[in-house]
């Protein structure tokens, strides 16, 4: 551990609120990832099958009908052997509304949060996590967490007990600083149970002038949250879903796509637009499959319309197309009309940013 912080520091773009440790590995030599050489071979004639297809003509539908087969299969053999049996763990711990972290407004009125101060304590934490350079897991379990833990301590305590959760020890009105050291304290706990990395919890002691929770106050939240959420951490939440369906269709899009530029904006258009979502709360009553099935299909279109000259590939179409549909056959209780909403508010939030 570090020495204590004994100045009085603000939070700034220049000063950041917290310090992140390292650990280090115990061996000095890091190991190196050897290439698999028989996939590679495997590969590199399974281009050159394809490059001799594109100068042969007179074959071309004989080898789009054996494509379409190849690809089909491929679909079936790698999708119900490892994600689409996940898939099926997961809709069924959905399927029990009490493992999910959905809140709606009334909730957030208990403890007199807005949806605009909801709001603004996930940016925070964002541009925290921006600065460290930490993933996104982080970012998605950390906002679980807040809400999951608010939806059960406003079901377990009276309103009076909610209503003074978050109020400033000096003057007993509501204070942003505390929803700040509590969203950091809900990001302390994700990050001390999924990180590699670790940061010290007096750091947050004096993050600003207000001095809200002394280093004891900060140790008791953190209890406090860990015993009204019974030690539950790892929420089923919207990035389990995109985690589990990008896993799977980069995998697919691999196969075909002559660079990764296209995959790379796809990829950055899911995580960006779910953040988006995970800040407002006019979606939380959907499911998270069908919040991240959204996303997922909005981007792709999104993303061949904006990088056009990169996606030039009927075959990554077509695997795109088969992807989807073996996607809504896992879905016993696919709700298309929830899918329509998600799409619907990314394309007003794409039109209005």
């Amino acid at each position: 551990m570090t020495k204590r912080r004994t100045q009085k520091q603000k939070i700034s773009k220049e000063r950041k609120p917290f310090k992140i440790i390292k650990h280090q590995n115990s061996s000095k030599k890091s190991r190196e990832i050897k290439p698999n050489l028989q996939t590679e071979a495997r590969n590199l004639q399974t281009q050159k099958n394809i490059n001799q297809g594109k100068s042969s003509p007179k074959n071309n539908k004989e080898k789009e009908s054996l494509f379409n087969d190849y690809y089909s299969q491929s679909l079936d053999n790698v999708f119900y052997t490892y994600s689409g049996e996940l898939l099926e763990k997961y809709l069924e711990r959905e399927k029990n509304k009490e493992n999910l972290a959905q809140i709606d407004e009334e909730i957030l009125k208990k403890f007199g949060i807005t949806k605009e101060l909801r709001k603004f304590s996930f940016k925070y934490l964002l541009e925290i996590l921006k600065n460290y350079n930490i993933r996104g897991k982080l970012y998605f379990k950390t906002v679980s967490l807040f809400d999951f833990f608010l939806k059960l301590y406003s079901r377990n305590h009276s309103n009076e007990e909610c209503s003074s959760f978050l109020l400033s020890k000096h003057d007993k009105h509501f204070s942003k600083s505390k929803l700040i050291l509590f969203t950091l304290c809900c990001f302390f706990i994700i990050n001390q149970t999924f990180n590699s990395q670790n940061f010290e919890l007096r750091c947050l002691e004096k993050w600003d002038d207000e001095n809200e929770l002394n280093y004891d106050k900060l140790n008791e939240l953190v209890y406090t949250i860990l015993k009204e959420v019974e030690c539950y951490i790892d929420i089923l939440d919207q990035f389990d879903f995109l985690n589990l369906f990008l896993f799977d269709l980069n995998k697919k899009l691999k196969m075909v796509a002559s660079d990764n530029i296209f995959i790379n904006f796809f990829n950055q258009c899911v995580i960006n637009f779910s953040i988006k979502m995970t800040q407002d709360i006019c979606l939380n009553d959907i499911m998270p499959s069908a919040q991240s099935f959204g996303v997922i299909m909005f981007s792709l279109e999104y993303s061949k319309f904006m990088m056009k000259q990169n996606f030039k590939n009927d075959n990554a179409n077509f695997i795109v197309e088969n992807w989807i549909k073996k996607v809504k056959n896992i879905f016993v209780n696919y709700k298309s009309n929830d899918v329509k909403r998600v799409i619907h508010w990314l394309n007003n939030y794409v039109n209005t940013h």
